[in-house]
């Protein structure tokens, strides 16, 4: 697995061939997958899931940017009240984020903060006769706290995700209802840079 991690990591950076300064009034996009995992309550019995997001920031500042981002994840979790011994939940963030770069280079650790909306639903069950069991869904204000390491076009990050609460729910995950929802995530991610001239 280690073996794997860093191949990636170094076609990753081999393929990158943008290493431009991160200087005021560049426009940056970024699309980033990686593994989600479940904390507190919901995550005691395990948890696994895949993670995503994609993002523009504008630096309004060398090394400072800001921007927007819409994140996904979907995560299964150990839930002895269910039939089949699992259950899982879909989290979807809209929102706005800010990151600082410590070095002005392209490789470089960052900080960063993205608060906004938060929605965490059911999945729904759906067969040729219409609905068998609803999506349920909350809506909430969320926030995430992360730290990265920008390699040229190429950025791990780790990111604690505060998505809110748990739906109510009537039909699906209900032992879960209305829990604190929150997850971390690991993430690899494609960055690019453009000069706004």
């Amino acid at each position: 697995m280690n073996r794997l991690f860093i191949t990636i990591i170094t076609i990753f950076t081999l393929v990158s061939t943008s290493y431009a300064q991160l200087d005021q009034g560049m426009l940056a996009l970024k699309g980033q997958f990686g593994y989600a995992n479940l904390q507190g309550e919901l995550g005691e019995n395990g948890s696994a899931g895949l993670a995503g997001s994609a993002d523009v920031r504008y630096f309004i500042m060398d090394k400072l940017a800001v921007g927007g981002e819409i994140s996904h994840a979907i995560i299964g979790f150990g839930d002895d009240n269910s039939f089949i011994g699992i259950s899982a939940y879909g989290a979807t963030g809209y929102n706005a984020k800010g990151e600082f770069y410590f070095l002005n280079k392209g490789f470089s650790p960052y900080v960063g903060l993205a608060a906004g909306v938060a929605r965490v639903t059911t999945p729904e069950f759906t067969s040729d006769a219409g609905v068998l069991v609803p999506e349920e869904g909350k809506t909430n204000f969320g926030f995430s706290p992360r730290i990265g390491l920008k390699m040229g076009n190429v950025q791990l990050e780790a990111a604690y995700n505060v998505m809110g609460r748990t739906p109510t729910s009537e039909f699906q995950n209900v032992s879960s209802s209305n829990k604190p929802f929150n997850y971390l995530s690991i993430t690899i991610g494609y960055s690019r840079a453009f000069e706004l001239n």
